[in-house]
């Protein structure tokens, strides 16, 4: 890695740690990384992951939060996992952050576990009592839309 025209340590290396990629400063650095396929690019990346495994982080600091998480997509500055061993997050645009199996998308948002959240609207899974109902979150409200068929 290159920073401010001189070579600087990115990955620490580990012969356990297969297929990972760093680029950035401290970018994929956890001291004791055994984790493989991870892929970092920006400054502090990915920087505390050690176990974790085909993780992908691009943004300065995205996914320092993870280090035992696996299958987290990380795509925007400080974008993160809601916690160290979160799985299949997806986080995209600054400052979001994704619970497991969660999808946030836009500048500062947050989806909880399984959780939709695009801008200020969120989509969770399961029904209220009754009728099929799709339930969404707007703007910290819980609301549920009836579905019915043709």
């Amino acid at each position: 890695t290159f920073h401010r025209g001189k070579a600087e340590f990115a990955v620490t290396f580990n012969a356990a740690a297969d297929n990972n990629v760093a680029f950035g400063l401290n970018s994929l650095a956890s001291g004791s990384l055994t984790g493989t396929n991870n892929t970092s690019f920006g400054s502090g990346s990915l920087s505390n992951v050690n176990s974790g495994s085909r993780n992908i982080a691009v943004g300065k600091d995205a996914g320092n939060v993870l280090t035992t998480g696996t299958g987290n997509v990380l795509l925007g500055n400080n974008t993160d996992a809601s916690a160290l061993g979160d799985n299949y997050a997806i986080a995209i645009g600054d400052n979001a952050v994704a619970g497991a199996g969660g999808i946030a998308i836009g500048r500062n948002v947050t989806a909880g576990a399984a959780e939709l959240a695009i801008g200020n609207m969120t989509l969770t899974s399961g029904n209220s009592t009754g009728t099929a109902q799709l339930p969404i979150k707007i703007n910290g409200v819980q609301y549920y839309i009836n579905i019915f068929t043709a």
